[in-house]
Parts: C-alpha cells; sequence; structure tokens
C-alpha cells in the first residue's frame, strides 16, 4: 500500500522508488487496468527492476465465464437461463466485469436475456451508454488528456480500432500509412508518420494497443468489448453522431449474426468439454469417458484449449473443442441429443 499523501503523487515513478526505500522488505502488490506502463516504465526500471514478479489475468474460461454470468444474475436477480450464459462470457471475451455489466444492464432494465436478440439489445445499450460506455470511456478520455494533442489522438486511436490489414501474413498488424491516409481524407490534415507511431506507442502504454517493441509494430488489443466501444467511441465522440442514432444501428447490425437455440446448447456442452480437459490435466481417467476400452492418461498441461476453430473454409470445417499440448491435438465434437 501507498500512503496517501504518495498515492497522488504527480510523478507515479517517484512514489514507488520511495516506498522501495523506504520499505526495503516490505511485499507489494500491484494490479491495474493499464499495467504497460507500470511494469515497462515504473516498476521494470531503476531501483526497482526485479522487485517485482508479473502475473498476466487471462481471460475466464468459458466454463467460469458461465458460472459468473449465473452467479451475478442470482445476485442482481436478472433473469438468464443457463444456455444464455456461455454466449454471454463468451461475447464479453471472458472478462468479468464485462461479464457483471450485462447481468446489471438485465436487471436495470428489467429484460431477460432469452435469446442473443435480447443480448444484443442489452450490450448495445451498456456499450454506447450504460455501465461499460461509463467505466471505458473515463479510462479513454483520462488516457488521451495524458497527450498532448488531443484531437488527432482520439483519430489516431479510432482508426486503429477500425483498421484491417488485407495482406494475408499481416492481419492483426496496424497499417500506420492507412491510418495516415485516413487522416488526411477525413480531417484534411497531413500528420507526419513518425507522429502517428509515437501517439500509437503512448497508446499502447494504456494497454489501448499492443505495441510489439522487437518488431516495431502495432496491432489492435484482443479485447473485443474494448474494440467494440472504441468503434462506437469514435463514431459518436470522433466523428460526432448522435449516441441514439448509433445505438440503433448496432442493433440492428447484432441481429444480423443471431443463432438458433440448438447452437447455444451445443455450445454449453463444448464449455463443459474444454473444462473438464483442463481440470483433468496430469489426470488419468476411466477410458468410459472416452468410448475406449483403456484408461485415458490427459496431458500435464495444454497449450490451449480453444471453441469453433475452423482449419480451413468451406461447409463442415470447425472444430468444436481443440486442445494442444505440443506433441498431442485433442479434437472433440460436441453432439446434443
Amino acid at each position: 500500500m501507498i500512503p496517501a499523501g504518495i498515492a497522488v503523487a504527480n510523478d507515479v515513478k517517484a512514489a514507488y522508488d520511495w516506498v522501495a526505500h523506504r520499505y526495503p522488505t516490505c511485499p507489494h502488490f500491484v494490479t491495474g487496468s493499464a499495467m504497460s506502463i507500470l511494469t515497462k516504465e515504473i516498476i521494470g526500471r531503476g531501483s526497482l527492476f526485479g522487485r517485482f514478479d508479473g502475473h498476466t489475468i487471462e481471460p475466464m474460461s468459458g466454463y467460469w465465464g458461465k458460472e459468473l454470468a449465473l452467479n451475478a444474475a442470482r445476485y442482481h436477480r436478472a433473469e438468464i437461463p443457463e444456455l444464455m450464459a456461455p454466449a454471454i462470457a463468451e461475447r464479453c471475451g471472458g472478462n468479468p466485469f464485462y461479464i457483471n455489466a450485462v447481468v446489471r444492464q438485465s436487471a436495470k432494465s428489467g429484460t431477460p436475456v432469452s435469446d442473443e436478440k435480447a443480448l444484443n439489445k442489452i450490450l448495445a445499450v451498456d456499450i454506447t451508454s450504460g455501465f461499460i460506455w461509463g467505466e471505458l470511456n473515463d479510462q479513454v478520455t483520462r488516457w488521451i488528456e495524458r497527450i498532448n494533442d488531443h484531437k488527432i489522438t482520439k483519430w489516431i486511436l479510432y482508426l486503429s480500432a477500425l483498421e484491417e490489414n488485407e495482406e494475408k501474413d499481416k492481419k492483426n498488424r496496424l497499417n500506420l500509412e492507412r491510418i495516415q491516409r485516413e487522416i488526411r481524407k477525413r480531417e484534411g490534415t497531413d500528420v507526419p508518420l513518425e507522429t502517428v507511431r509515437d501517439v500509437l506507442i503512448k497508446l499502447s502504454r494504456g494497454d489501448l494497443l499492443e505495441y510489439l517493441e522487437m518488431g516495431n509494430w502495432f496491432r489492435r488489443v484482443k479485447d473485443p468489448i474494448l474494440l467494440e466501444f472504441l468503434r462506437i467511441w469514435g463514431r459518436i465522440e470522433v466523428e460526432g453522431h448522435a449516441q441514439s442514432r448509433v445505438q440503433e444501428e448496432l442493433v440492428i447490425e447484432y441481429r444480423k449474426s443471431g443463432r438458433r437455440i440448438n447452437e447455444y446448447k451445443g455450445y454449453l456442452a463444448e464449455v463443459h468439454m474444454s473444462q473438464a480437459l483442463l481440470n483433468a490435466q496430469t489426470m488419468t481417467l476411466e477410458g468410459k469417458f472416452f468410448n475406449s476400452d483403456e484408461d485415458v492418461s490427459i496431458p500435464s498441461r495444454f497449450i490451449y484449449v480453444r471453441h469453433r476453430v475452423r482449419p480451413a473454409s468451406g461447409k463442415g470445417q470447425e472444430i468444436d473443442v481443440l486442445g494442444s499440448a505440443g506433441d498431442e491435438q485433442w479434437v472433440c465434437q460436441s453432439k446434443w441429443v
């Protein structure tokens, strides 16, 4: 903990240095939403270097995201059937704040999350004007205020969220030249590439995008809700569209990607299957669970367990659950009977 007088100091690094020297044997726990600047520029340099062990908090698995949605629904008295809980967790990217925000919005509006149409409506409201909008808008606004040229910074952040690199092998990379051209087209301003790069680096310190320093390139964050928010925020705050209009268009856009009820059932089964694999790591299970006469040994560690993997395009080219343990690939198919 940092004393109140130090916690509000303008020079955050000086504050941490002071604590480190004043209490050399005291354990410190540091957490936050913008960890890049903390780890790379504050506690990863100088007298603080080597004193902290980092641990990245990963998204919740589909199973535990589902459990959180159901528990939050009971707490907030929202009506969420079990079939829809995994869909909420998936749409929220496994982020507990977003999951809880969706449940709270459901309870506040009295709207049961009975199907994806209802979920889409709740998400559209929350991202454009609800709990998610309030929290993320505050974070983005405060970070932009740290950078001098607010107008150009807003445009660069907005365009980075829209950017889709057309080069096959560089799909996730931001194309700085295209961002530069879009600013010229929309604002009539010529912004040097070095300025674009400098602003992107500063935005990456707030975890609003990723900067791969070794390769000297940028990519969008993997947070689906933050990306959606930045697109919506840009339309409202940068382009000046009415909030109600953007919300209406978002509902219409979401409506086009609805699922059938059987798909929810299948996805619920997949969520349980993937969690069973994760929970059983290093264990040997009875063969009857795998329709086998022999017991089955589960790998000691899965590098990843993913849902709905498409190794190739075309009909029937989707794996329900794919787990990789390096030299072993686990392929699971979900059938609802």
